[in-house]
């Protein structure tokens, strides 16, 4: 394997047990140095994906090539009477680091992790957080050129989970080893990603810059797993226009716009895509907000935190879903009618032949 790649998956069949093939054919890179965020929902072949990786699993096809990968676990296994800091020294010990020095980089890694208060307890101890932030640890103190990661930060609060990010974005780009990190929560998969990858049914569907899969995604898994999404269906009524924009009938009844992610035929069965961030909601009819409004009725009003989530439903019973910053006017209430909107330039037109199942 060249030297400037960490990791080489190809043709990569698996099935843990006969009729339940997890991963179908699927090749991936990830380059010396690079940050790899995997996308995927429960139950689609991640975690297999990476035991794979480290060695832990045979593929039943295809060729793994990962060259001192590390699968970041917690400290598990060892005499129960260990702490967590002589758990962490053995290694360096057995690399030849002198006393001093690995105790001294123990202690500082403890520090930099808030984990100095459980440095003398055994790891059977310790908090599921603190148990991910030991695992960090010894990743860090392990200098492999390639980390494995599977949903690292789930049990760190909101701050913490911020502060893990950023330190071990820091350490990765300070030190130039490579990422593979899978995860559920696509804010935090687009926050440190140089790459993202869709994982869905045993393949990957996309892989680019995360600000390109997330405003353009090949498909509505893609688009589902990148964030909050109203997928309505149609047909293409008109292919691009001089503006880039193929005109949809949606299902719903009214014709709309938006910017296709492939050359789509007349008549190609079609999801617009609008995110709910860019989805406007007045209180008025859909004739007087004007051309491209649809009306609707409000369902819900849910406060997050600085906006709102409202659920809407359109004539044909379709929900969509709108934010809208808390303070901007009175919200509509539940049960009142309303009118939606969305600039053309937002929405994305996606061929629904790739999503079977959607």
């Amino acid at each position: 394997m060249a030297d400037d790649t960490a990791l080489r998956i190809d043709g990569l069949r698996y099935a843990p047990r006969p009729g339940m093939r997890l991963l179908d054919g699927l090749t991936l890179e990830v380059a010396a140095g690079e940050w790899l965020s995997l996308l995927a929902a429960s139950g689609a072949g991640a975690t297999s994906l990476l035991r794979l990786a480290a060695g832990e699993l045979r593929p039943e096809a295809g060729r793994v090539a990962a060259p001192g990968a590390l699968l970041v676990a917690p400290l598990r296994g060892g005499l129960p009477w260990e702490s967590v800091t002589q758990r962490l020294v053995q290694p360096l010990r057995k690399r030849g680091m002198p006393q001093a020095e690995r105790e001294a980089l123990v202690a500082g890694t403890l520090d930099v992790l808030r984990l100095r208060h459980v440095a003398e307890q055994p790891p059977a101890t310790l908090s599921e957080a603190e148990e991910q932030r030991c695992a960090i640890a010894a990743a860090l103190l392990a200098e492999a050129p390639l980390l494995l990661l599977d949903d690292p930060f789930s049990a760190q609060d909101p701050a913490g989970r911020a502060a893990l990010l950023d330190l071990l974005r820091e350490r990765q780009q300070g030190r130039g080893f490579a990422v593979l990190h899978v995860t559920r929560d696509a804010a935090e998969a687009m926050a440190v990603a140089d790459r993202l990858a869709i994982l869905d049914r045993g393949r990957i569907l996309q892989a680019g810059p995360p600000e390109a899969v997330f405003d353009m995604p090949g498909s509505a898994a893609a688009a589902r797993l990148t964030g909050a999404a109203n997928l309505l269906a149609g047909q293409v009524e008109e292919a691009e226009d001089e503006e880039g924009l193929t005109m949809v009938k949606l299902e719903a009844g009214p014709f709309l716009a938006g910017r296709a992610v492939r050359p789509l035929r007349r008549g190609a069965r079609v999801w617009l895509l609008v995110r709910p961030e860019h989805v406007a909601v007045a209180a008025m009819a859909a004739d007087a907000l004007g051309d491209g409004a649809i009306g609707a009725r409000v369902l819900s009003v849910r406060p997050q935190g600085a906006r709102m989530m409202l659920r809407l439903a359109l004539g044909d019973g379709t929900v969509m879903e709108a934010l809208r910053p808390r303070g901007f006017g009175a919200a509509p209430k539940p049960g009142s009618p309303c009118a939606l909107a969305w600039p053309p330039q937002a929405a994305r037109v996606l061929l629904q032949d790739l999503d079977p199942k959607a």
